[in-house]
């Protein structure tokens, strides 16, 4: 019989299959299952204005910068209103939600930096906000692995942890199949085969907000 298709799919595939179209609708579920969407930045957009000063990430980026987001999303701003910032995220979080039911391919990825979403920290709370949409925590984890190397053609020398392939990987303290959140749980990473204990990474954490607190860097004003 037909398939389900989640209402933001209903009405594009409604033009294409008819009554009766199996033909189509086989080929349009072929054409989905090639496509591949990214994890879209406006996930992490925060729903409530009142809780982002405590965004502990904010700490790792220029003040003037942080400040242009606020403005963002002040009155005026491209955003604002804790409602409209609670749709524009339960619109997105639906169109992944029907993609995944779908059957199409999702690739992890966040378009850092942009507002509120700062690199390194944006990824964990986007990984959190699919679960939300429906992926499982092992689905979330294969998409910003292997479905990379097999989107881009790198399986052979990277997506999982084989003998022979590239050491980029994550050491945890806890399994984050059972949890996403687990993947800030790091005993270190591992980069081209370099170790990075997680000491170290806090160590260049520190050193970057430090460098931060003074740093104001000057705005960039596209008109």
């Amino acid at each position: 019989g037909s398939p389900h298709w989640s209402p933001f799919l209903r009405g594009p595939l409604s033009m294409v299959v008819g009554a009766g179209g199996r033909v189509a609708e086989a080929a349009l579920r072929a054409l989905l299952r090639r496509l591949i969407t990214e994890s879209m930045i406006t996930l992490s957009l925060p729903p409530d204005r009142a809780t982002i000063p405590c965004r502990p990430e904010l700490r790792y980026m220029p003040r003037n910068t942080v400040a242009s987001w606020f403005r963002n999303i002040a009155g005026g701003g491209r955003v604002q209103g804790d409602s409209a910032r609670r749709a524009w995220r339960a619109t997105r979080m639906g169109i992944l939600r029907a993609l995944h039911e779908a059957q199409v391919p999702i690739l992890l990825g966040t378009d850092a930096p942009q507002v509120f979403s700062v690199p390194g920290f944006s990824i964990h709370r986007e990984m959190e906000t699919m679960v939300e949409a429906g992926m499982s925590p092992y689905e979330v984890l294969m998409s910003g692995t292997r479905n990379v190397a097999e989107h881009f053609g790198t399986l052979a020398e990277a997506g999982t942890i084989e003998v022979g392939k590239r050491a980029d990987l994550i050491l945890l303290d806890a399994n984050p199949v059972d949890a996403v959140a687990n993947v800030q749980r790091r005993a270190g990473v591992m980069i081209d085969g370099r170790w990075l204990p997680e000491s170290e990474i806090q160590r260049g954490l520190q050193a970057l907000a430090a460098q931060y607190e003074s740093l104001v860097l000057p705005f960039i004003v596209l008109l």
